[in-house]
């Protein structure tokens, strides 16, 4: 079993049981059995969304953060449940800052207690050299760097490592790296079967990542692969399909009556700070190829593209005052739910891209329109994991997102989304 797994089964168990004694101290369960219920489900389901249960170990900036912010949205889901069961308050006031309390404090000591383990649970990570492999070596290293339990341990030659190097080795410290097995001899081959059927952890640099950087390796990954590994076949999912753009269509609605007021208002600084339009519309590519017309609010000069069409940047001196505020805070997004609502776009998807950049990046970037597989969305993986991109290596980054988010595409995945997406939005890391 291997870290991730050990944690994603072990921690769950712990929490509930935690949960559980703290919600017995503060007696919440005498009020009623079925909020009493749907209390700890939440619980639960919140720390799933907040990533609670990831092999990474956060720094304290993040983690202090996603504890405030799952506390306060468990508080405002406690509330809204109430009043949806009974139409006034269950729990007492003192009863809610007691379980605040009690949480905050377990969620830092659980915190601790993650860190020693993972501090004495390191995994040595290993290469087995082959053509290729220099790439996997700069990342491997530079990620090593971040992880308190990850030590990297160099490039070895396969028959060096099964002959001498792993015979002082811990299998459950152990992760081999290999590149496509093809670049291998057929005596090498053998060798990391062995390894494999030995008990050691061995992925191939495609597989390490999608399991431990949440990203799909596109420049090690081929047609075979594709077909081959787990996953993309959600997508064809009727069901969730369906579900989604339900949600999809309720949610726009919802958003675009609340936000009218905001709409007015940043229409008026739109036009108090420069000459122009107040709405903002463009082609983009849709699900399978279609263009489609986007709508946005402006954000930049009139005369914005007279020069053609080229990517905003960071500190784009194009974007105007009110403009910089309306992309931080993601406001210029709001027309965008008239785009989900008409079915061009989902909430959550791949960022839609202008043809003309669509038709560079594709030369240029293998795999590339898989990303249209999809609805493209107001935010994604690729949105609340790397953020803005204005260059062919940018792009290159987001689609090792976006081909994560296609292929384990899922309701909790999208749940991530959309509260990293909140985060987001309220500390203003927008673009």
């Amino acid at each position: 079993m291997s870290e991730q797994q050990k944690i994603s089964f072990f921690l769950p168990i712990i929490d509930f049981f935690v949960f559980l004694l703290i919600a017995f101290t503060v007696r919440f369960l005498k009020s009623d059995l079925t909020l009493f219920t749907s209390t700890i489900i939440l619980f639960m389901l919140l720390m799933v969304v907040f990533n609670f249960y990831s092999a990474r170990f956060q720094n304290r900036s993040t983690y202090f953060i996603s504890v405030i912010t799952l506390i306060i949205v468990l508080n405002i889901c406690i509330i809204i449940l109430q009043f949806s069961l009974f139409e006034r308050f269950i729990y007492t006031k003192t009863g809610l800052l007691k379980i605040n309390g009690l949480s905050l404090i377990y969620l830092y000591i659980r915190r601790y207690l993650l860190f020693i383990y993972l501090k004495n649970n390191r995994k040595n990570i290993y290469i087995l050299s082959s053509s290729g492999t220099e790439k996997m070596e700069s990342l491997i290293k530079e990620k090593a760097s971040r992880r308190n339990n990850w030590h990297y341990m160099g490039v070895h030659k396969t028959e060096d490592f099964f002959t001498t190097v792993r015979q002082n080795l811990n299998k459950e410290e152990t992760i081999v790296l290999i590149n496509n097995l093809t670049s291998y001899t057929e005596h090498e081959q053998k060798n990391i079967l062995a390894l494999k059927m030995n008990g050691y952890y061995v992925h191939t640099y495609a597989d390490f990542c999608e399991l431990y950087l949440n990203k799909i390796a596109i420049e090690s990954i081929n047609d075979e692969w594709l077909i081959l590994s787990k996953g993309f076949d959600s997508i064809f999912l009727s069901n969730y399909s369906r579900l989604k753009r339900i949600t999809d269509i309720f949610l726009a609605v919802i958003g675009l009556t609340i936000s009218l007021p905001l709409l007015l208002i940043a229409a008026v600084m739109i036009k108090i700070d420069s000459k122009g339009s107040i709405l903002f519309s463009q082609t983009r590519t849709g699900k399978n190829g279609k263009p489609f017309t986007i709508y946005k609010l402006r954000t930049m000069r009139q005369d914005a593209e007279k020069d053609g069409a080229k990517w905003a940047s960071q500190n784009d001196s194009r974007i105007t005052p009110v403009g910089n505020f309306l992309r931080k805070t993601r406001i210029d997004e709001i027309p965008q739910m008239y785009n989900v609502l008409i079915g061009n776009m989902s909430f959550i998807g791949p960022r839609p891209e202008r043809p003309e950049f669509d038709r560079e990046l594709s030369k240029e970037i293998p795999y590339y329109m898989l990303r249209y597989l999809i609805k493209p969305g107001l935010t994604g993986w690729a949105q609340v994991n790397y953020g803005y991109g204005a260059s062919v290596e940018d792009s290159k980054m987001k689609l090792k997102y976006d081909l994560y988010y296609i292929k384990n595409y899922s309701f909790f995945l999208d749940l991530r989304i959309i509260f990293k997406t909140i985060l987001i939005v309220l500390f203003r890391k927008g673009r």
